[in-house]
């Protein structure tokens, strides 16, 4: 049976991340996964904080102001060393 997909994440460093580190243009890492959070930024229940996070790890920010994990739409691959 053909495969419909490649199953293999797509990955990116951190520095790769820290490129995306604008409101127009905001990614995030969180417990080793991407996210590209650029079009939920305006919707976002705690307000316009998350573009202290643009760009960068934020794992230890995230543990301390949300219950939940982030939102698995918004994911877009996974952080690697």
């Amino acid at each position: 049976m053909d495969k419909l997909y490649d199953e293999t994440p797509i990955t990116f460093t951190l520095e790769e991340v820290m490129k995306h580190s604008t409101v127009n243009d905001c990614w995030i890492a969180v417990y080793g996964k991407v996210y590209d959070v650029t079009n939920f930024i305006r919707s976002h229940p705690g307000g316009m904080g998350i573009i202290n996070g643009c760009g960068k790890d934020m794992t230890s920010l995230f543990d301390s102001t949300h219950a939940q994990r982030p939102k698995n739409e918004l994911y877009i691959g996974d952080l690697i060393e």
